[in-house]
C-alpha cells in the first residue's frame, strides 16, 4: 500500500514537473507577448474563472472518494457522477453568466463582462475533465491521471499561445483554455473507457452491495457533494483574495500585472507537491474505511515530512533569488514583483501544509471542520488585505495571504494532531530544517540567466547529500524508490 501511494506520487509529480513546465512556457510568453497591463486583466479573468470551476471540485473530490471505497461499483459511479456535473456545470455556466455584469461594476471596466462571458464557456467542458481524472484517481490508475493531466496542460500551452501569437490577444488566451479543457476531457475518457472493467461484478453481487447502492443514491451524493463543494470554494477564495483587493485597491494595472506573476512563480510550489495530497486522498480513504489505525498514521506522518523536506528548500531558493527568477522567466520589465514574490512563496508553503490536513479531514469525513477553518482564514485575509494593501501595496498583499496561511497551518495541523496524535517527528524537522538553512547559504552567489538554473541544480545536489549526511534519506526511501522505478 505504501508503494502504491508513493508510486502515484511520483507519477502525478511527475506529470506537475510537465505541467509547471508547460504553464511556464505558457506565462513567459504570454507576459512578454501581452505586456503587463493585459496579462494582469488575462490573470484576473482566469481567477474569477477558476473560483466557478472550482464548485466542479466538489463533484469530482466526492467521486474520488466513493469510488476509494466501492471500487467495485466503478460503472455506477460512473454514470451518476457524470450525470451530477453536468447538471451542476450548467447551473454554475448560467450563475457565471448572470454575474458577469456585476463584476464589471465592482471594477468598473466593462471589459471584464465581455471577457469573463467568453471564459466560461470553458465550465461545463473542463467538468467533464476533472470527473475523469477524479475518477481514476479514485481507482488509483495514478499513471494514465498523469497522462491526462499532462494532455491539458500542454494543450493549454499550444492552444493559448498560438492563437496569442496568431494576433487574438486576450480574447485568442480564453478560447485556447477551452480547447485545452476538451484535449483533457477526451484523454480522461479514453483512459477510464480502456482500463475500467470490475462495474460487471455488480450483477453477480447484488446482495452483497445493495447497501452500497444506496449509499451512491443521487440524495445521498448531494449531501456529500455540499460540503466538498464548500471546501473547494473557500480555498480557492483563499488564494484569489489577495489579487482581487490588488485589483480593487490599487489603480495602477500594471501593478496587478506584477501581482498576477508573483503569485504564478509561488503557487508553482504550491502545485508541484499537491501530488502528494492527490495521491494520499484515496490511499488515506480506503485505510480509515478498513479501519487500519496503524497504517493512517504511517501515512500522514510520511506525508507531512516529504512536504516539509521538499518545501522548504525551494521556498527558501525562491525567495533568495526572488528578483533574477523573475526576470529570467517574464523579464526584466517584471523584476518590481520580486519583492511580494520573497514573501508569498513561503505563504504558499504553508497553503500546501494545509491543502493536506484539508483531504484528511475529508478522508475522515470530517468537512465540518475543514469548513470552519477555512472561512475563519478567509475572513482574516480580507481584513489583513484591507488593513496592509493601502499602506504597503503589493507587498502587504504578499504578507496578508502569507500571515493568513501560517495561521491556518498551525490550526490545521493542530486538527490532525488531535485526531490521530501523529505528525512529522521533532528530529525529521530539525534535520531538514538544518538542511535548508545550510544550502541557502549557496544563493548568496549573485546568478542570473541561465547562471541561475545551474545554481539552483547545483543546491539540489548538495541539499539531497546533506539528506543522506544527515540520514533523513533512509534505506527505506531508497528501497521504495527503487521499487518505483522498476514498476514503472
Amino acid at each position: 500500500m505504501r508503494k502504491t501511494v508513493a508510486l502515484g506520487t511520483l507519477y502525478l509529480t511527475l506529470s506537475n514537473v510537465f505541467v509547471l513546465i508547460f504553464s511556464y512556457g505558457l506565462h513567459a510568453i504570454l507576459g512578454r507577448v501581452l505586456g503587463p497591463a493585459d496579462y494582469g486583466f488575462f490573470g484576473l479573468i482566469i481567477s474569477f474563472l477558476v473560483w466557478f470551476e472550482i464548485v466542479l471540485s466538489g463533484v469530482s473530490g466526492t467521486a474520488t472518494k466513493k469510488l476509494a471505497e466501492f471500487p467495485i461499483l466503478e460503472k455506477l459511479v460512473e454514470k451518476r457522477f457524470v450525470f451530477l456535473q453536468l447538471l451542476i456545470a450548467l447551473a454554475v455556466f448560467i450563475l457565471a453568466f448572470l454575474f458577469s455584469p456585476f463584476l464589471s461594476r465592482v471594477f468598473k471596466d466593462p471589459k471584464v463582462s465581455f471577457y469573463f462571458k467568453i471564459a466560461i464557456i470553458d465550465i461545463p467542458i473542463v467538468g467533464f475533465y476533472l470527473i475523469y481524472s477524479a475518477l481514476l484517481n479514485g481507482l488509483r490508475f495514478y499513471k494514465e491521471q498523469a497522462i491526462v493531466t499532462i494532455s491539458y496542460s500542454s494543450g493549454k500551452l499550444v492552444f493559448t499561445v498560438g492563437l496569442v501569437l496568431l494576433g487574438f490577444s486576450i480574447k485568442g488566451a480564453l478560447i485556447g483554455n477551452i480547447m485545452a479543457s476538451v484535449c483533457g476531457f477526451l484523454a480522461g475518457l479514453y483512459y477510464f473507457k480502456k482500463f475500467a472493467g470490475r462495474g460487471d461484478l455488480i450483477e453477480n453481487k447484488k446482495d452483497f452491495i445493495e447497501d452500497k447502492v444506496e449509499n451512491l443514491k443521487p440524495s445521498n451524493l448531494f449531501k456529500m457533494i455540499a460540503p466538498f463543494t464548500a471546501i473547494m470554494l473557500f480555498f480557492s477564495l483563499l488564494s484569489n483574495i489577495d489579487l482581487w483587493f490588488v485589483k480593487g485597491m490599487l489603480h495602477e494595472q500594471a501593478q496587478v500585472g506584477f501581482y498576477v506573476s508573483a503569485g504564478n512563480l509561488a503557487k508553482a510550489v504550491y502545485f508541484l507537491f499537491a501530488a502528494l495530497s492527490m495521491a494520499l486522498f484515496p490511499a488515506i480513504t480506503n485505510s480509515i474505511s478498513g479501519g487500519r489505525v496503524a497504517q493512517t498514521k504511517g501515512y500522514i506522518s510520511e506525508a507531512f515530512r516529504f512536504l516539509f523536506m521538499f518545501l522548504l528548500p525551494l521556498a527558501l531558493a525562491v525567495s533568495l533569488t526572488s528578483a533574477n527568477l523573475v526576470s529570467l522567466i517574464y523579464s526584466s520589465e517584471y523584476r518590481a514583483a520580486g519583492a511580494p514574490l520573497a514573501i508569498l512563496v513561503f505563504g504558499y508553503v504553508f497553503f500546501s501544509l494545509i491543502l493536506a490536513v484539508i483531504y484528511i479531514l475529508m478522508a475522515k469525513d470530517d468537512a465540518k471542520e475543514a469548513i470552519i477553518l477555512l472561512s475563519g482564514l478567509i475572513i482574516i485575509d480580507i481584513i489583513l488585505c484591507k488593513a496592509w494593501i493601502p499602506k504597503h501595496e503589493l507587498n502587504g498583499a504578499a504578507w496578508a495571504t502569507t500571515s493568513t496561511c501560517f495561521l491556518g497551518f498551525l490550526f490545521g495541523t493542530g486538527l490532525v494532531w488531535k485526531k490521530f496524535k501523529t505528525l512529522v517527528s521533532f528530529q525529521s524537522f530539525l534535520k531538514i530544517l538544518v538542511a535548508s538553512l545550510l544550502v541557502s547559504l549557496i544563493f548568496i552567489i549573485p546568478a542570473s540567466g541561465i547562471k541561475l538554473i545551474f545554481l539552483y541544480l547545483f543546491a539540489a545536489v548538495v541539499y539531497i547529500g546533506l539528506l543522506f549526511f544527515f540520514k533523513e534519506i533512509k534505506d527505506e526511501d531508497v528501497a521504495i524508490l527503487k521499487g518505483l522505478f522498476q514498476r514503472s
